[in-house]
């Protein structure tokens, strides 16, 4: 199964339905479930989800908030696969990442981290400077996101999309019982 640790960014969703409805191009597939992606863990055996499970429930963290910062893309703006909102605030953030990343160190994954929220994939673009001018002319506002959980989540890839089913929800210290 197709694995991925996230946060869930539930209180900036409407405002990132705004942006993408200035996207709308054809070729371009909005995302509906908004979410930061802290690390992919790839195919995973079945046998091994509990072993997962338990090493992130040793995590703590405390409560922290994000505030939404600029638009991009990757790989890069001659060639745009994705259109991302990125954050401030990375130091909580990268902690986070990092205790993770640590506890599941067998699941490498090549690229460097960079807190991002995915809200658009481009399958084709017919005019890619216009869309590029579109992309240059947001300017994205400071909607913050408070982070007390994130999730294990299975991606389940399909011809409409991914469809995700959280399999484990992990709370900051205040918000354990």
């Amino acid at each position: 199964m197709r694995l991925f640790v996230a946060i869930e960014a539930k209180e900036v969703s409407d405002y990132l339905k705004s942006i993408q409805d200035k996207l709308r191009f054809k070729g371009v597939k909005q995302v509906e479930k908004f979410h930061l992606t802290l690390k992919f863990l790839g195919e995973v055996e079945e046998n091994k989800v509990e072993q997962i499970k338990k090493a992130l429930s040793k995590i703590s963290f405390k409560p922290f908030e994000l505030t939404l910062d600029t638009i991009g893309v990757f790989p890069n703006p001659s060639r745009i696969n994705v259109i991302w909102v990125d954050v401030k605030e990375k130091q909580h953030i990268t902690n986070l990442y990092n205790q993770i990343d640590a506890c599941l160190k067998d699941y490498e994954d090549d690229r460097k981290f960079h807190p991002h929220i995915t809200i658009s994939r481009v399958k084709f673009l017919i005019n890619k400077k216009e869309f590029k001018d579109k992309i240059d002319s947001i300017t994205i506002q400071p909607e913050k996101i408070i982070v007390n959980e994130f999730k294990l989540i299975k991606s389940d890839l399909t011809p409409e999309g991914p469809i995700y089913t959280d399999l484990a929800i992990y709370k900051t210290q205040k918000h354990k019982k």
